[in-house]
């Protein structure tokens, strides 16, 4: 079976598009929001609509109906990235996010997500500004500036360069994750499957699929379910469903559930979920 959301992949070059009338009424015809008000959304109002032109760093696929409340990735000018993800199908986010960012099926995404994603140098003598210079970023604060100057001024070495995000990736974020308000992520690392991150979490390893974890940094609390439900639930790909397919099943007891959707597939009574899809910036090239 193939997997319900496909990765990202970065663009040769950033690719900048113009936000117009039609851009925003084929987020609407595909069910994807980016305004918390259902009348914004209807006519075609929300974050995206207030921008003049948007630009891609990464090829990213968006699936209906999800929603992406935060508006623009960039809490400061040197992480600048994206606005929009991966995102499957009845997912949604309180929070910005960051376009190298994977999130699966039926996630939801509270307010103040945050990730580590500017590091210093700890093996170094220092960790200041003032002897490394960022790599891969679009933009950094005067104080770079003004350290150049004088580096120039007095005719010192350039600054060394340093990756703030240590070769890694934004993580990746399975189906059927919560995540509460005000969580950490480090880089790199995965969100498995059926996860719950409590508020305020400071998440710097990988969570298996269908635990909780909470603190600061996070640790395991438990688990959701027993290994054997787990593992029925993983082997099933529910999440391959549509929730109009699954809404008549007991999503409330998961053991009968897993029979019921385990019997409807046997008898070939379900079909695998086909969500209205977007590739950007792909399917916005000559829409105008």
């Amino acid at each position: 079976m193939k997997p319900a959301v496909i990765a990202s992949s970065k663009l040769p070059f950033p690719l900048t598009v113009a936000v117009t009338p039609a851009w925003l009424e084929k987020l609407r015809e595909v069910g994807i929001s980016t305004d918390s008000s259902i009348e914004n959304h209807d006519g075609n109002g929300g974050w995206l609509s207030k921008l003049s032109e948007y630009t891609f760093g990464r090829r990213i696929v968006v699936e209906g109906p999800c929603a992406f409340h935060g508006g623009l990735y960039g809490p400061n000018p040197w992480t600048a990235e994206g606005g929009f993800c991966t995102m499957g199908a009845a997912s949604y986010s309180h929070s910005s996010l960051p376009e190298g960012l994977s999130v699966g099926r039926y996630c939801s995404i509270g307010k103040g997500l945050r990730f580590l994603d500017f590091a210093h140098p700890t093996d170094w003598v220092s960790t200041s500004v003032a002897f490394f210079q960022p790599s891969g970023v679009k933009a950094t604060t005067s104080i770079h500036s003004l350290i150049e100057r004088e580096l120039a001024a007095n005719a010192a070495p350039s600054r060394r360069v340093f990756d703030p995000r240590l070769g890694k990736t934004y993580p990746t974020i399975g189906h059927d994750v919560w995540i509460g308000e005000n969580v950490v992520l480090s880089m790199g690392i995965s969100v498995g499957t059926g996860a719950i991150l409590a508020s305020n979490a400071v998440v710097t390893r990988d969570v298996p699929p269908y635990t909780i974890v909470a603190g600061v940094p996070a640790k395991v609390q438990r688990m959701r379910f027993s290994e054997k439900v787990i593992q029925r639930l993983l082997k099933s790909h529910w999440w391959e469903y549509s929730f109009a397919d699954l809404q008549a099943m007991n999503m409330q007891a998961p053991i009968e559930f897993l029979g019921q959707l385990e019997a409807t597939i046997a008898n070939h009574e379900i079909d695998v979920w086909q969500p209205r899809t977007l590739t950007f910036p792909d399917d916005l090239i000559g829409k105008d």
